[in-house]
């Protein structure tokens, strides 16, 4: 089923439209842009099944010959480094917009934001 905005609302408010909606038991969030090959979705859920995930998160490499910015990725490092400091984790790329997770557990975080501050 395809659910849209009459407008282009963000991207939080466009997951919360989703979510609102989603029936089973899992949620996948990824970009439309297919930054991340929707065919990897599997992929994301063999941790979970194999008992050794309740979530997991997708992650770019950020190489010599990336297309982004130097700050861009050293902000999106520190980002990430603190969040693994305060929740004593490893997540190597806490922005990317590649996730799975329980559908209850997101809905309990009552995410806010309407663009992409949803990501942290």
């Amino acid at each position: 089923r395809v659910i849209t905005h009459q407008r282009n609302a963000g991207k939080g408010a466009a997951i919360k439209t989703a979510v609102d909606n989603a029936e089973g038991d899992y949620l996948v969030i990824l970009d439309a842009d297919l930054e991340y090959d929707p065919q990897d979705i599997p992929r994301l859920l063999e941790p979970v099944l194999d008992g050794r995930a309740t979530v997991v998160y997708g992650s770019r490499t950020f190489g010599s010959h990336s297309a982004y910015s130097f700050w861009y990725v050293m902000g999106n490092k520190g980002v990430t480094m603190a969040a693994n400091v305060l929740f004593n984790s490893y997540i190597g790329d806490l922005e990317t917009c590649f996730k799975l997770m329980p559908l209850e557990l997101y809905r309990s975080l009552h995410i806010r934001s309407r663009g992409f501050g949803m990501e942290a």
